[in-house]
């Protein structure tokens, strides 16, 4: 058939009787132009057609076991006939699994970072490497015998790790430090009064018979204060009381009596009895024998 020159569209009595063809520059290999009369065209070789359908989309009618093919020429990426992509370097692949998951390896041609197909993260190295995390400054290092050689740090002072296993470490509040002995002891200081001590005595003279006297009225002012003991002394029969709470309305906290062989009583606290600030303590010592005698008291603890 002839060149066929025209300014003018081709009309035609019905739709579809004019061929339309694409040749290569051997004119042996030719692509056809159909319309299909549905609002598609096709480019059809004879056996494979590629399809740009009315609303744009692009599909491709391929011979049985044919792929989709997009390549520059030299390399190709292929969309094989079940739908699948496989994506490569010539070499090596990357392949989807069935179940979605992805079988991956990171390598730099020697070393592989790999994500197996249950989740996990593995690494495969050349003999003898080591693993290194770092930021380009500082690295932790997995050795091969699955060790870590690490340091913990905040930049300034750091935790180590020493070669057999041991931490050398202090703890510190900044200024005082704890220290672990070579033996694996530590040196620990307690302070048995938390606060400032106190001793407080009192003396009532010639105390008379079966008359309470309150060899100690203390009301606290700006400290509490915490009765670890007291004490009473007496030359006769005798009983101690220790009251503490508010002025005026104070409760008993502990009571005892003295003999005429012994003449002294002290009762010790195994928890320390508060006072609250501006509460009082009362140590009352009466006189329970036949003549008049000296009654002394004291208390013991500490303020805070």
């Amino acid at each position: 058939m002839a060149d066929y020159n025209s300014s003018l569209p081709v009309r035609t009595e019905t739709a579809g009787d004019v061929d339309v063809s694409i040749y290569d520059s051997t004119g042996a290999n030719a692509w056809s132009i159909d319309a299909n009369n549905i609002g598609q065209v096709n480019l059809n070789d004879g056996t494979n057609s590629l399809v740009i359908g009315a609303s744009g989309e692009l599909t491709a009618d391929l011979a049985t076991g044919a792929a989709v093919q997009i390549t520059d020429g030299t390399d190709t990426l292929a969309i094989n006939t079940d739908g699948s992509l496989l994506i490569g370097d010539g070499t090596e692949t990357l392949a989807i699994n069935t179940d979605g998951s992805v079988l991956s390896q990171i390598t730099d041609g020697t070393n592989a970072l790999s994500i197996t197909a249950s989740g996990e993260i593995t690494v495969v190295q050349a003999s003898g490497n080591e693993i290194q995390v770092t930021d380009g400054t500082e690295t932790l290092l997995v050795n091969t015998d699955g060790s870590v050689s690490a340091q913990l740090t905040d930049g300034t002072d750091a935790l180590d790790i020493n070669s057999d296993g041991s931490l050398t470490t202090q703890i510190s509040d900044g200024t005082d430090t704890l220290a672990v002995n070579a033996d694996g002891s530590i040196n620990v200081v307690t302070d048995a009064t938390p606060g400032t001590d106190v001793h407080v005595y009192g003396t009532t003279a010639a105390g008379v018979p079966g008359t309470p006297n309150s060899v100690i009225d203390r009301v606290q002012s700006g400290a509490a204060l915490y009765i670890k003991s007291i004490q009473a002394s007496c030359s006769g029969k005798f009983k101690v009381e220790l009251k503490t709470g508010t002025d005026g309305s104070e409760t008993n906290k502990a009571v005892a009596f003295g003999s005429t062989s012994s003449g002294f009583v002290q009762i010790d606290f195994p928890t320390p009895i508060e006072v609250a600030d501006g509460d009082s303590t009362l140590l009352v010592v009466t006189n329970n024998d036949k003549s008049n005698a000296d009654v002394y008291g004291f208390v013991n603890g500490y303020e805070v």
